[in-house]
């Protein structure tokens, strides 16, 4: 194969869109990705599904579908976004799968007043056939895939979103208790030992010592005391406690006066 058969290959990639199979140019992908969340935007297109966020980059993306006036479908784990270049501006293609990536000789491709014919939706976005084989492979001009006003729509709608994710969400303030300090425990002062501990305490000897020369020192000032065993006798009478008892009393003492009389 000689320099200039190579040079007018081009490379697609080609995907499934109901019945047909379409071909973009590779030179417009940037990269093809899975199906991933979507934020929708308001009073847009219906084909045009709403922004992801890829690495950080807010893009557009529209359903293929229902931008070629087909039957919608439902979005499974085969489902790709091819992300390309339309007017200076990114936007994410979603198809059912993707086929594969085909090259397609510059002699295998009808350009596109031969479609003039074929009355259909998706007409207005190719701008040639390709023949692969036995197969054919619409090829999309994708800078017709948005209107200009759409496409500013767009970029509006992309702005605003890229400044919401600048802006850090405020995290919520979470008071701090403040710990309670322990009380400082106050020392309670030693109990004071009750007369009946101090009783029941044994003496030392000291103290039985001080205890016996006390006792001593009372025998010897008091005699009468180590005749009654320690204890002082009481030598005064008791008083008569009646008028009977006070005359009789004085009889005695009268009689015993003159007994000492007669004795003298």
């Amino acid at each position: 194969m000689s320099e200039q058969e190579i040079k007018k290959r081009t490379k697609y990639v080609t995907f499934k869109s109901g019945d047909e199979y379409f071909a973009v140019d590779i030179q417009y992908v940037n990269e093809i990705i899975v199906y991933q969340e979507i934020t929708k935007v308001p009073e847009s297109e219906d084909y045009i599904k709403g922004l992801i966020n890829l690495r950080g980059k807010i893009i557009p993306v529209i359903d293929v579908r229902i931008r070629f006036k087909q039957e919608p479908f439902e979005y499974t784990d085969r489902t790709c976004i091819i992300v390309v270049k339309v007017k200076q501006t990114v936007v994410g293609l979603i198809v059912e799968k993707i086929a594969e990536v085909v090259e397609i000789s510059e002699d295998d491709i009808i350009p596109s007043p031969s479609l003039a014919k074929l009355e259909t939706p998706q007409n207005r976005y190719v701008e040639a056939v390709g023949k692969v084989g036995d197969d054919v492979k619409l090829i999309l001009n994708p800078d017709t895939l948005l209107k200009d006003d759409e496409i500013l729509a767009l970029e509006r709608e992309k702005e605003e979103e890229e400044a919401e994710e600048a802006i850090p969400e405020a995290k919520p303030v979470i008071p701090v208790k403040e710990e309670k300090k322990p009380e400082p425990v106050k020392a309670e002062p030693p109990k004071a030992e009750t007369n009946e501990a101090a009783e029941k305490a044994p003496e030392t000897a000291p103290e039985k010592k001080d205890k016996e020369a006390k006792a001593g020192a009372d025998l010897f000032i008091n005699p009468a005391a180590v005749k009654s065993g320690g204890k002082e006798e009481n030598q005064s009478s008791p008083e008569p406690k009646t008028s009977d008892d006070k005359k009789n009393q004085s009889d005695d003492k009268n009689k015993q006066k003159k007994k000492d009389q007669v004795k003298e």
